[in-house]
């Protein structure tokens, strides 16, 4: 997962701010934590408002852009 990939969260079916935009990864060797962790995602929802995900709660929506970016 990258910054600027457009990413669905699949933890909440009824949550309406699902799909949102990756503006920031942090490993978790940045933020000193064992690195079994999955990465943290900050995200920039439709609404404005910006919050922190966990990747594996993530899904990539733009797959296509993604695997040709890798």
């Amino acid at each position: 997962m990258k910054v600027g990939d457009l990413v669905y969260y699949n933890m909440e079916e009824q949550d309406p701010r699902r799909y949102g935009l990756v503006i920031e990864v942090v490993t978790r060797k940045r933020m000193g934590l064992p690195m079994i962790h999955p990465p943290l995602c900050r995200m920039l929802y439709p609404d404005g408002s910006i919050e922190k995900e966990w990747a594996d709660e993530l899904e990539i929506v733009n797959k296509e852009r993604a695997e040709v970016r890798a």
